[in-house]
């Protein structure tokens, strides 16, 4: 065959043409492999890297320049002395997410990645076993706890139909806070036994595909989910509201605002909540709702993969810890004294 046949070579500039918004672009994609919060603590992370090496003010900005010219500069045993620096001031735990960062900066960089050495697995493995403190661990809402909280909301204020809403709604669907607040009109679809609840960006969704959620009628009317839902849906359709999010900011005048909430207020409306409640609100979290449901389903002999597909657990590792601390009195060893 002549040669002429063959595709002729075409130089690599002429086939792509990486202009600066496809570079943002890309930039982009590799931030959404994170979760938001964890892109938050990894910043915070490198940030506090960088100003242990070099002279900054704590109001510097850290330039990717200054990154890479700081991690391209230490060696492993720099890194090691950072660690024995904050061995006793930081929890361990904390720690291990900076390496978590810098690992991934190394490797974002193209640098060699100086947490993979051994030095570096042996130190902080210490600083564990010598440092290590127990977790704290907020106590599970559970169900006579979840009436107390939601008996304590004044239903005749839209604050209070908002408030009753996104509650049960963390509850009923075992969420995170940040799941909660991201919660649209369009990923609610409704059915005669309930509605399906549609999560996006949730931490395990690494593939951007999100999980349904069934969230079924309550036989308790007061925990209804799904009512409560529709009453504040109806509220929020009596007002010109164009944000398409549940979790609306209220005014302190009551009136439902065209704005919403973030993570972060979610929770200082579940610690007022708790406290109007009476119960300890520096015992409880967000979280405390997720592990209600998932608590409270153990104790309801509830199988094990039902609660896994509401809860959205991938393994049975953290899983099994709920379900010991619900089942801890059962059929104990000592029940016998």
């Amino acid at each position: 065959m002549p040669s002429d046949h063959f595709p002729q070579p075409h130089s690599k500039a002429a086939s792509y043409d990486f202009t600066q918004d496809k570079q943002n672009q890309a930039q982009t994609y590799v931030q959404r492999a994170y979760a938001e919060n964890t892109l938050i603590s990894y910043q915070s992370d490198l940030r506090h890297l960088t100003r242990f090496f070099f002279d900054l003010a704590a109001d510097d900005e850290i330039s990717q320049e200054m990154l890479r010219s700081c991690l391209g500069e230490i060696d492993v045993s720099d890194l090691v002395n950072y660690l024995t620096t904050y061995a006793e001031q930081l929890n361990p735990k904390t720690l291990s997410r900076r390496l978590s960062a810098f690992s991934n900066a190394f490797k974002a960089l193209n640098l060699v990645n100086l947490v993979e050495s051994i030095e570096v697995e042996k130190t902080i493995r210490g600083i564990k076993r010598l440092h290590g403190k127990p977790t704290h661990k907020h106590q599970p809402v559970l169900l006579e706890q979840l009436e107390q909280l939601i008996d304590s909301i004044d239903l005749s204020t839209q604050q209070g139909l908002r408030n009753r809403c996104l509650l049960l709604l963390a509850y009923a669907g075992a969420l995170r806070r940040s799941e909660v607040v991201n919660i649209r009109r369009t990923d609610l679809q409704w059915l005669p036994n309930g509605l399906i609840l549609n999560v996006y960006g949730h931490k395990g969704d690494r593939e951007g595909q999100g999980k349904k959620l069934a969230i079924p009628f309550a036989k308790n009317p007061k925990l209804c989910a799904v009512e409560a839902t529709k009453e504040w849906l109806e509220c929020i359709d009596q007002h010109e509201i164009k944000n398409p999010y549940l979790a609306l900011r209220i005014s302190k005048t009551d009136n439902i605002l065209d704005k919403s909430i973030s993570d972060h207020a979610f929770y200082n409306m579940l610690k007022k909540q708790l406290m109007l409640a009476g119960l300890d609100a520096k015992a409880f979290a967000p979280h405390s709702l997720r592990a209600g449901l998932i608590t409270q389903a153990a104790i309801d002999g509830k199988p094990e993969h039902k609660i896994m597909a509401q809860s959205g657990h991938k393994n049975r590792t953290m899983l099994d810890e709920y379900i010991r601390d619900a089942q801890i009195f059962d059929n104990n060893a000592a029940d016998f004294l």
